[in-house]
């Protein structure tokens, strides 16, 4: 009789973990096909945020994914949005580091251009704004907003990008 309990138990505990770790997961798969052959995949799971225009708009929203059903997805709790309806999806592949970067080019830019006619001004230096200090601070200035402007793509739904919601179920 305890071998009997013993293993009920040891069965009931393996039956409990499973049971504990068995669940449901979805995402909202990015698929990106080359003509390699190669596919990459981006993951949205809930709670992202995904920032995304629809067809017939210009502009890109960005909105957080609340629930994904079976063929569209709820976005902010309240706004239900089938997949055929998304046109493109921005994604932004930058971090801290290029955010510090370009934010400090635009800023010594600005900086530049402020400290060079303020300096030209306390010495009677003629004429006060300068071109070469124009030139410099543009090249900055425009250098930090490439920098940031590189790091985002923008990808068109297509047959090439395909997106999918996947139920991963154990």
């Amino acid at each position: 009789m305890p071998s009997i309990s013993r293993n009920f138990l040891l069965t009931l505990l393996i039956v409990n973990l499973f049971y504990d770790f068995s669940f449901a997961q979805k995402f909202l798969a990015l698929d990106i096909y080359h003509v390699t052959g190669n596919m990459k995949r981006i993951r949205f799971h809930e709670n992202d945020n995904l920032t995304l225009r629809i067809h017939g708009s210009r502009k890109f929203f960005t909105h957080i994914i609340t629930f994904l059903g079976d063929s569209s997805i709820v976005l902010d709790g309240n706004w239900i949005l089938p997949l055929s309806e998304i046109d493109k999806v921005r994604i932004d592949k930058s971090n801290s580091l290029v955010h510090t970067l370009s934010r400090g080019l635009v800023d010594c830019g600005i900086g530049f251009f402020v400290l060079d006619s303020f300096n030209s001004l306390v010495n009677n230096d003629f004429p006060i704004i300068k071109i070469q200090a124009v030139k410099e601070s543009a090249v900055l200035i425009l250098s930090g907003i490439i920098l940031q402007r590189v790091m985002i793509r923008k990808y068109r739904i297509n047959s090439k990008r395909r997106l999918k919601i996947i139920d991963v179920t154990f």
